[in-house]
């Protein structure tokens, strides 16, 4: 849930920052792929964007992407994923807790 406490509706950038995984894997491996509200449809400019509107509370769904990476050799990583959120001010906001992510390769 994004929540809007302003008097006017919003757009929020999200993005993704990774920490190392339980077996220390790098972080990079993951990106934003978009956002929307739930059972929504993503921003039509910018799916990274969503628009909060004022005095409200929105539920959405984020879409994380893992680019094929060739030098991933392992069948399964694990990695953090902290979400952020900015605001047009600059203003951030983060997930209070990473979520833990694995990533299958089928190739390996």
């Amino acid at each position: 849930s994004v929540i809007n406490n302003d008097q006017e509706d919003i757009d929020v950038m999200f993005d993704v920052i990774e920490t190392p995984g339980p077996d220390g894997e790098s972080g990079g491996i993951l990106e934003v792929l978009g956002i929307r509200p739930q059972n929504g449809v993503p921003h039509k400019d910018n799916p990274r964007k969503l628009r909060i509107p004022a005095k409200s509370t929105l539920d959405a769904e984020i879409a994380l992407l893992s680019p094929a990476d060739e030098a991933t050799d392992r069948r399964k990583v694990s990695t953090g994923a902290t979400i952020t959120a900015e605001d047009p001010d600059g203003r951030m906001q983060y997930t209070q807790d990473p979520l833990l992510v694995s990533i299958t390769n089928p190739r390996a």
